[in-house]
């Protein structure tokens, strides 16, 4: 060919197994050797023509379908007398053009073994009298898909809360030996497969549906590389819930008050529910602290977390005895298996003092009397610890069919001497006076005017009845009322009497 002239040559070749130089003989002009153009190969012309991604200055990946074959094509000029190919894919006995021109003629080698997936190395080298020049292609084979393994979501298997999620790094969590990642794919449930747009950006991307809130969703993810590869399909199973737990009221198990023993732990128990993924009780919180006045300020923050599996929980070994007139403050907060919360409002609940005063017994001693008598009635007073102070008591009456708002009648008030209570019992009997004539109620106060602290004030009263005979009523007994059988028979019997005794009398007359 003539020096400057451009020649385009196609090679073919197929996967060999041994390292081989192949020589491509040129035919040469008529003109003589001197004066001829030294050969290059044209900057960027050397290209596997069947590549899908890439190119020979990097690695030119072929198309996922190529396998026995590829397509070498490149451009040159000067002259050239023998073109070598030289390559580790490349084996003996492929047939030789005769000549280099500008037309492609190229050659064909197939050994009919299919290439091997990996990087390969081709190198063209073009000779002529006036000197060489090569060129090398690096050219990949790649059939397999990129793989997903352990990627870097937002989201855990199991019940989430959330209404998307993002995937960090993704390129972190795939396998690629080959072409390189194309595109990354995700698809909820059974839906189509959409791109996954960047790490920042969550899927679904904001103005799309949420996840459905439903039970056993499927998130797939895939991978797709350079040369179309397809790679396995990465899945997940989730539920989502995003409704929070409802918050039901508190149960304070044991009683609160200054005489309880620091052995007797209180348990403190809040109620609640979760209709959907079901609440979480290890991670739901409960808290406590001693407030003075029952009521929450911003700067009190010495709140005491209650370990513990269930919603009940054991506040511990605490001292009580100083905590008279003091309130033990509850909160909690409520959480779901997908991470829902929802908190209480503080709850305040007053610690009393351990002493109580109640009553344990009462009696009558007789079941009616008339109006304006007496009845006697026996209570006694109890204590739960000794107590050394007087203590006044309000007897009171009223009619028991009063009408409501109807006032009762205070019929004597009575004072138990201070040290009384000692040995933490009394017993008094008092004279009840029956204000009228059917059943009158009674009651008995303890500390009417409220003027000593104790634990409950809810079993201060203790009632019973004085019944008042009606006057005007003449009581008969059924059973005592004569038959008429009976007044026949006295009647008969005081005439017999009768007769008998007549003739006497006649005879004293």
């Amino acid at each position: 060919m003539e020096a400057g002239s451009v020649g385009v040559q196609q090679l073919r070749t197929s996967i060999p197994l041994l390292m081989c130089t192949c020589l491509l003989f040129a035919s040469v002009s008529g003109a003589t050797t001197s004066g001829r153009a030294s050969p290059t190969i044209v900057e960027d012309s050397f290209l596997m023509s069947d590549a899908a991604f890439g190119d020979c200055s990097t690695v030119s990946w072929l198309e996922s379908t190529i396998t026995t074959f590829v397509n070498v094509t490149y451009e040159y000029t000067g002259d050239v007398e023998v073109a070598t190919l030289t390559g580790n894919v490349l084996s003996g006995g492929f047939t030789t053009d005769d000549s280099v021109t500008s037309s492609p003629s190229g050659f064909e080698h197939d050994a009919g073994i299919p290439l091997d997936e990996g990087e390969h190395d081709l190198t063209l080298t073009l000779n002529g009298d006036g000197g060489a020049d090569a060129e090398t292609c690096t050219f990949g084979v790649d059939r397999t898909g990129p793989v997903i393994d352990n990627p870097s979501l937002s989201i855990s298997d199991g019940w989430v809360n959330i209404a998307s999620f993002t995937w960090s790094d993704p390129d972190v969590s795939i396998t690629e030996t080959g072409s390189g990642i194309k595109s990354r794919e995700v698809r909820i449930g059974d839906g189509p497969w959409e791109p996954w747009i960047g790490d920042t950006i969550p899927f679904p991307s904001p103005g799309s549906s949420p996840l459905p809130e439903d039970q056993d969703i499927q998130i797939s993810l895939r991978a797709t590389d350079n040369v179309d590869n397809v790679g396995p399909e990465w899945t997940m199973n989730i539920s989502v819930d995003r409704s929070e737990p409802t918050v039901g009221i508190w149960f304070i198990h044991g009683d609160l008050h200054t005489s309880r023993s620091p052995d007797e732990p209180i348990e403190v128990e809040l109620t609640g529910r979760d209709d959907e993924s079901g609440l979480d009780m290890l991670n739901s919180i409960i808290e406590y602290r001693f407030d003075d006045d029952g009521i929450q300020q911003e700067d009190e923050n010495d709140w005491t977390s209650v370990p513990g599996a269930t919603l009940r929980r054991s506040l511990g070994l605490l001292t009580w005895s100083t905590r008279q007139g003091q309130y033990l403050a509850l909160k909690g907060t409520l959480v779901d298996l997908a991470g829902n919360e929802e908190s209480t409002t503080v709850s305040f609940h007053r610690i009393s003092p351990g002493l109580d005063l109640y009553w344990n017994s009462s009696s009558v001693e007789s079941v009616a009397e008339f109006p304006g008598q007496t009845i006697n009635i026996t209570v006694e007073l109890s204590t739960t610890e000794a107590y050394m102070g007087a203590v006044d008591i309000s007897v009171e009456s009223a009619p028991a069919d009063r009408e409501p708002g109807d006032p009762w009648v205070i019929l004597e008030s009575y004072q138990v001497e201070p040290g009384f209570l000692g040995d933490r019992k009394h017993s008094i009997t008092f004279q009840v006076q029956v204000l009228r004539s059917g059943p009158n109620d009674v009651r008995f106060i303890i500390d009417p005017a409220g003027a000593i602290d104790e634990r409950d004030e809810g079993n201060n009263e203790i009632y019973e009845i004085a019944t008042g005979i009606d006057q005007n009523v003449v009581a008969i007994v059924p059973g005592f009322s004569p038959g008429l059988s009976f007044v026949f028979i006295i009647g008969l019997f005081t005439s017999v009497f009768i007769h008998r005794q007549a003739p006497g009398v006649e005879g004293d007359e």
